[in-house]
């Protein structure tokens, strides 16, 4: 016969009491704190475009007009245009080139800006692009994304990309009232070609050291469509709707590209 004393049973009820505190002050693995999340050290660049007209920023609607050299009057209704094959000069003189970098502007919806994934550590003084689609990518088939000929920048399999393309209103002495314009260019082969390498000049050296978004911004001048090196109103090219025009007016328009500022992380 096994007997309890008092003192037997307070000892016994002291132990449970220590083993329950102790199996309550083990620390669940699930509850252990997280581990801290490395820090992200990628290295992005963001081309942002902000489209001008003489000076002024650029309204995509039908109140706002502008005048040209040339005496027309005008108003943008949609602005849009190709940028690709992006190249980095450093200031070594050396050169970095961006593979399978496509995009598409359009002002009138705000898509104006696109960020870049291959961001290299250096210090650069310039950038280089295509303004519209290179050939391979011109007969390469159907393609998504900016390329998606659905994007309404393409005419067919036998012409390939809209390059640039401006749409509006215009009226000057001799065209009352306003009729519509639409100014498409195009064409990536052949003596008119209308695929426009440009390079752009940074007003300070641009420094990739910083982990995060470096930005810059560009400002965009519509009216360079109309001068320099050729002096082309909206009459002269109605008249002479030709190849030759076309390759006039990207010549016309591949400077009118300039670095606005700068934004380091």
């Amino acid at each position: 016969m096994c007997i309890f004393t008092v003192q037997m049973l307070q000892r016994l009820l002291w132990i449970v009491l220590v083993l329950i505190v102790s199996n309550s002050c083990v620390k669940d693995p699930a509850l252990k704190k997280p581990d801290t999340p490395p820090a992200d050290t990628s290295r992005y660049i963001q081309f942002k475009f902000n489209a001008r007209c003489l000076g002024k920023n650029l309204l995509c609607n039908s109140n706002s007009w502008y005048t040209n050299l040339q005496g027309d009057s005008f108003t943008v209704l949609k602005f849009q245009y190709f940028i690709s094959n992006i190249t980095f000069i450093k200031n070594d003189g050396t050169s970095l080139t961006l593979a399978n970098e496509y995009h598409l502007l359009k002002h009138q919806i705000n898509k104006t800006q696109f960020t870049l994934q291959q961001a290299t550590k250096g210090s650069y003084t310039a950038v280089e692009f295509l303004i519209g689609v290179d050939s391979l990518r011109n007969i390469s088939g159907a393609q998504s994304g900016d390329l998606d000929p659905g994007n309404d920048m393409f005419w067919d399999w036998t012409t390939g990309y809209i390059f640039y393309k401006l749409e509006g209103q215009y009226k000057n002495s001799a065209t009352q009232p306003a009729r519509e314009y639409a100014v498409h260019i195009g064409g990536f082969q052949g003596r008119y070609s209308c695929l426009r390498k440009v390079r752009v000049l940074f007003n300070s050296i641009l420094e990739i050291n910083k982990p995060g978004i470096t930005q810059i911004i560009f400002n965009v001048d519509v009216d360079e469509l109309f001068k320099t090196p050729y002096s082309i109103g909206f009459d002269d090219y109605y008249n002479a709707v030709t190849l030759p025009m076309f390759q006039n007016l990207s010549y016309n328009y591949s400077d009118m590209f300039s670095v606005n500022e700068i934004i380091s992380p």
